[in-house]
């Protein structure tokens, strides 16, 4: 049916846009990357895999494929927004705590917050 054929056009479409938007947001946002956003993303497209509403009344067929689609997109982006953040953040901090000798030195907070 056309219907289903035009919901499955604008599934793959928003698709195509979510992976988009989660590229600008960690690469190409200036110099510190948007985390937030794309994991946000992620949770949806993974929630339209689990959950059979959005889909509609789509033939199996459809729907079994754009499922598979949406899983390793969403996945996909989730996956890649972990890495990013565990590059960019998690290691840094690791890396500030490392003195010049090799040993454990901590900031204390400034007491001139003027």
């Amino acid at each position: 049916e056309l219907g289903n054929f035009v919901r499955l056009i604008f599934g793959f479409l928003s698709l195509i846009f979510y992976v988009l938007i989660s590229w600008k947001m960690l690469l190409a946002n200036g110099e510190k990357a948007n985390y937030a956003i794309p994991s946000i993303i992620a949770w949806v497209v993974l929630g339209i895999v689990f959950d059979a509403e959005p889909k509609g009344e789509m033939d199996d067929y459809f729907s079994l494929g754009f499922s598979v689609i949406s899983g390793l997109v969403g996945v996909g982006i989730g996956g890649f927004t972990a890495f990013l953040f565990y590059k960019d953040v998690i290691t840094k901090k690791d890396d500030e705590k490392v003195g010049e000798n090799g040993s454990t030195s901590y900031v204390a907070p400034s007491s001139d917050l003027a």
